[in-house]
């Protein structure tokens, strides 16, 4: 059966075309020789692959494939095919690559963050980048997610140092430095804040993702494990510290994103034992995308603005962190 597109001179009036679900399963199977390995790569199950290839068979009237033990192999009537199909996905694919980078260069870059490290490091920072960016738009969106990978439709992203390098272009921004932090009023009120064992007569406020380092934190301390409920757990660290900040009780606390606070009186530091994790917070994006102007603005400007921050938490901190950061796992 030969099926084509109807023409009114040189200019197409409708396509009659084979089920695309159908053309995408052949060309995989045929092109891999192996209908498991198609089904993978297309996510669904081998069983939707065969049904789909039977499919186009009897659309086209014609065998495409050769069942063998070992997979398939096309028919010669299917490797023809295969090179037509496999021709036109391939401008497809071009064809979508470059609407990608039309709307990439127009459009605004899509970033996604720690929620604290938006709400607390970059927004305060984000009239600097515009200033020497005007052009660059941006779309900021939060996350919880330390260890996730890189969705497709964001563009950069941070997020602990990467397991898998591989496709993806990696820069440093800082390592996670904690420390319990309070409002300098609390200092002054009773019952005293002078040493670690002295939290057990304060309220504890908690985020969800570093309940766990409060209690490396303690246990470094000597003082045993946290009781998290004496105190109150906040979905976000960034409320956390606004809690703290308050003078209600004390906080754990990333020192990159509460600098500010410390700087300008708002949180103080009231013992001198602080971890850093071992692996730091990290920006990534495609490999294939490093190089785009947008990206590789926004990128490079963060990454001076991390070891800007860095220097300055080292300098802020010298005299209270004399001894320097345990690093653990955790953090």
């Amino acid at each position: 059966m030969c099926r084509a597109a109807t023409y009114q001179g040189d200019a197409p009036i409708a396509f009659r075309l084979p089920p695309l679900n159908s053309l995408r399963a052949f060309e995989a199977a045929a092109r891999l020789e192996n209908i498991a390995r198609a089904a993978e790569e297309l996510n669904v199950s081998p069983g939707a692959v065969s049904r789909h290839i039977a499919i186009l068979e009897d659309y086209l009237a014609c065998p495409l494939l050769l069942r063998e033990h070992r997979g398939v192999r096309p028919t010669e009537i299917g490797a023809a095919f295969l090179r037509e199909i496999g021709e036109g996905f391939r401008r497809i694919d071009a064809a979508v690559c470059n609407l990608e980078l039309d709307r990439r260069k127009s459009g605004p870059l899509r970033v996604r963050l720690f929620s604290t490290m938006m709400s607390d490091w970059l927004v305060p920072r984000l009239d600097d980048f515009r200033a020497m960016h005007p052009g660059v738009k941006l779309r900021l969106s939060g996350t919880s997610d330390s260890h996730g990978t890189l969705p497709d439709d964001i563009d950069i992203a941070a997020m602990r140092e990467p397991e898998e390098w591989e496709d993806l272009h990696c820069v440093r921004l800082f390592y996670g430095v904690f420390t319990p932090v309070c409002a300098p009023s609390l200092l002054e009120a009773e019952p005293k804040l002078r040493h670690p064992g002295d939290l057990r007569h304060h309220t504890l406020f908690f985020s969800k993702p570093h309940i766990e380092i409060w209690n490396i934190w303690c246990a470094l301390a000597g003082i045993g494990a946290v009781d998290t409920g004496v105190g109150m757990i906040f979905e976000s660290s960034s409320h956390a510290c606004q809690a703290a900040r308050a003078g209600g009780g004390v906080s754990m606390a990333q020192l990159s994103f509460v600098l500010d606070d410390v700087k300008a009186g708002r949180l103080v530091a009231p013992f001198d034992l602080a971890v850093r994790s071992k692996r730091p917070y990290c920006l990534v994006s495609k490999q294939s995308r490093k190089n785009e102007p947008q990206l590789a603005a926004f990128r490079d400007w963060m990454s001076a603005e991390a070891r800007r921050t860095e220097d300055e938490v080292r300098q802020v901190f010298a005299t209270r962190f004399s001894a320097g950061f345990p690093e653990v796992e955790q953090a």
